[in-house]
Parts: structure tokens; C-alpha cells; sequence
């Protein structure tokens, strides 16, 4: 490569296209502007959790610049989080399917996880879907099966 290549790819990277401006610099932990960093509110080391968390993004959800997937992951262990990006996720139906899952989706038919207490420990999957409402709607909408999977919800508080 080079001397005009590579100048030429050193701009290319601290610019947007759609934006036309330098980008801001990102810390390399939770993908956020380093002006809004939050790796000193994270744990010095990851988390290993008994539940493995699967999170459902929506395609949409990872063009945004401040997703929390990023910060989920730098928080808990490699192993203990799954990220599956679509809309449909029929390779997920049987694991979603499991007595032993549930998924965080607040609406009329969910129970409050505090009511899980006792039976937490049969618990070993946890999915959380990553989207606006409306596209979390679609994903459920899309993936029958996700509407039999035990649907929790929590609530701050009481």
C-alpha cells in the first residue's frame, strides 16, 4: 500500500459518508464516544451467570450508535451472552421452546420475575429482545414461538 493509499484510508476511517464529519472516538470496551463512556460503572472483570442471555436484535438495532449490546457484553463473561441479529429465528424455536427458558417481554400476559423466585434456579435461558417497541413487536409477531415461551416482565420498586 502506499503513501497516498494509506492517508487516503486514514481519512476514510475517521469519516462518516452519510455524515461528512469526523467521527467521534469510541472506547474499545463499550463502543460508546468516549465522552460517554461507561466502562467505570462495568465490572473490572466480566460476570459469569448460571443464565445464558440471548439477545434477539433487530437488524435496525445495530446501526444505532448507542445500543446496549455492546455494554452487556464488555459486563458478563463470553459465554454467558448470545447475540442472534434478524427478524426471524427459527433455529432458536427449541431452545426457546424449553421449560427451562423464558423471555423478557413486558406485556398483558407477562409475570413479574420476582414471582420466578422459587423456580429460578430451573431457569437457564434467558431472551431479551433488542429493538424499538415496534420492532420488538415484529420479532414477536414473526416467530410464533416466541409467544409460548414463559414472557416475564420487571418492574422496579415494590
Amino acid at each position: 500500500m502506499d503513501e497516498t493509499e494509506q492517508t487516503c484510508n486514514e481519512f476514510l476511517d475517521n469519516y462518516s459518508v452519510e455524515q461528512g464529519r469526523k467521527r467521534r472516538q469510541e472506547c474499545a470496551r463499550c463502543m460508546r464516544p468516549t465522552s460517554a463512556c461507561l466502562c467505570s460503572y462495568l465490572p473490572p472483570q466480566p460476570i459469569q451467570t448460571s443464565i445464558k442471555i440471548h439477545i434477539l436484535q433487530h437488524p435496525r438495532e445495530q446501526k444505532r450508535r448507542l445500543t446496549t449490546v455492546p455494554i452487556l457484553s464488555a459486563a458478563l463473561a463470553k459465554d454467558c451472552v448470545h447475540v442472534y441479529r434478524g427478524i426471524r429465528f427459527n433455529r432458536l424455536a427449541e431452545i426457546i421452546s424449553s421449560p427451562s427458558s423464558i423471555i423478557l417481554y413486558p406485556n398483558s400476559k407477562a409475570i413479574d420475575m420476582k414471582q420466578l423466585s422459587g423456580n429460578v434456579s430451573e431457569i437457564k435461558n434467558l431472551f431479551v429482545i433488542d429493538g424499538t417497541w415496534r420492532e420488538a413487536r415484529t420479532i414477536v409477531h414473526r416467530n410464533e414461538f416466541l409467544k409460548k415461551c414463559v414472557q416475564v416482565n420487571y418492574s422496579i420498586g415494590n
